[in-house]
């Protein structure tokens, strides 16, 4: 005889990924505008004509490389990569 097999439910986060040229709209979204000691940019040189950038979430909550989700959950945000993203989390389909 087996047990019957059970599926953690996941909680539903709001998130966005940040692509380098939607820095303004993640900014908007994640604390509500540009502010001192919010979200800021990094930019790093990386070579002749090459600008490495990130994104620094405020607090130690995490830096956003381009490609990276965002994960707002209430006041805290937090960074995951593309890949753990698409295995961890699935679109909600929001009721019509």
């Amino acid at each position: 005889m087996t047990a019957p097999r059970y599926r953690e439910k996941a909680a539903s986060v709001e998130a966005m990924q940040w692509t380098g040229e939607n820095s303004g709209e993640v900014v908007e979204w994640a604390v509500g505008g540009w502010q001192p000691k919010a979200i800021w940019i990094r930019q790093a040189y990386a070579g002749p004509d090459e600008i490495e950038c990130s994104l620094v979430l405020p607090g130690n909550q995490g830096e956003a490389n381009v490609g990276d989700w965002i994960i707002k959950d209430g006041d805290t945000l937090s960074v995951c990569g593309p890949t753990d993203f698409a295995e961890l989390f699935e679109p909600v389909e929001e009721a019509a």
